[in-house]
């Protein structure tokens, strides 16, 4: 379980993303396209368990994306959704691989 300072860089034209999955997931990359050239490069960041409060939390967190419209980049889908928006100035949350939203 990772102890580091998660610092998030939103606002304009930029907001973070999280994604959420199960302990099984830990050490697993998610990689992420943008909508408009989803076989372009993609963007990935690896699932931590991280200790937020009294619980632990296993995500991905992509602290600084550009506003836009992404897709999932390999095998997982966020709640069964094909593509979804990063908007400027806030934390996009999806359920991914493996998590149950409570």
């Amino acid at each position: 379980m990772t102890t580091d300072a998660l610092l998030v860089d939103v606002g304009g034209d930029s907001g973070a993303l999280v994604v959420y999955a199960s302990e099984d997931f830990v050490g697993h990359e998610i990689e992420i396209a943008r909508a408009e050239d989803p076989s372009g490069h993609p963007v990935h960041n690896v699932v931590r368990a991280r200790r937020v409060c009294d619980a632990v939390v296993c995500a991905a967190v992509f602290p600084t994306l550009p506003v836009g419209r992404y897709v999932p980049h390999g095998d997982w889908l966020p709640s069964g959704r094909t593509a979804f928006s990063v908007v400027g100035g806030r934390v996009t949350e999806l359920n991914g691989p493996g998590h149950q939203a409570p």
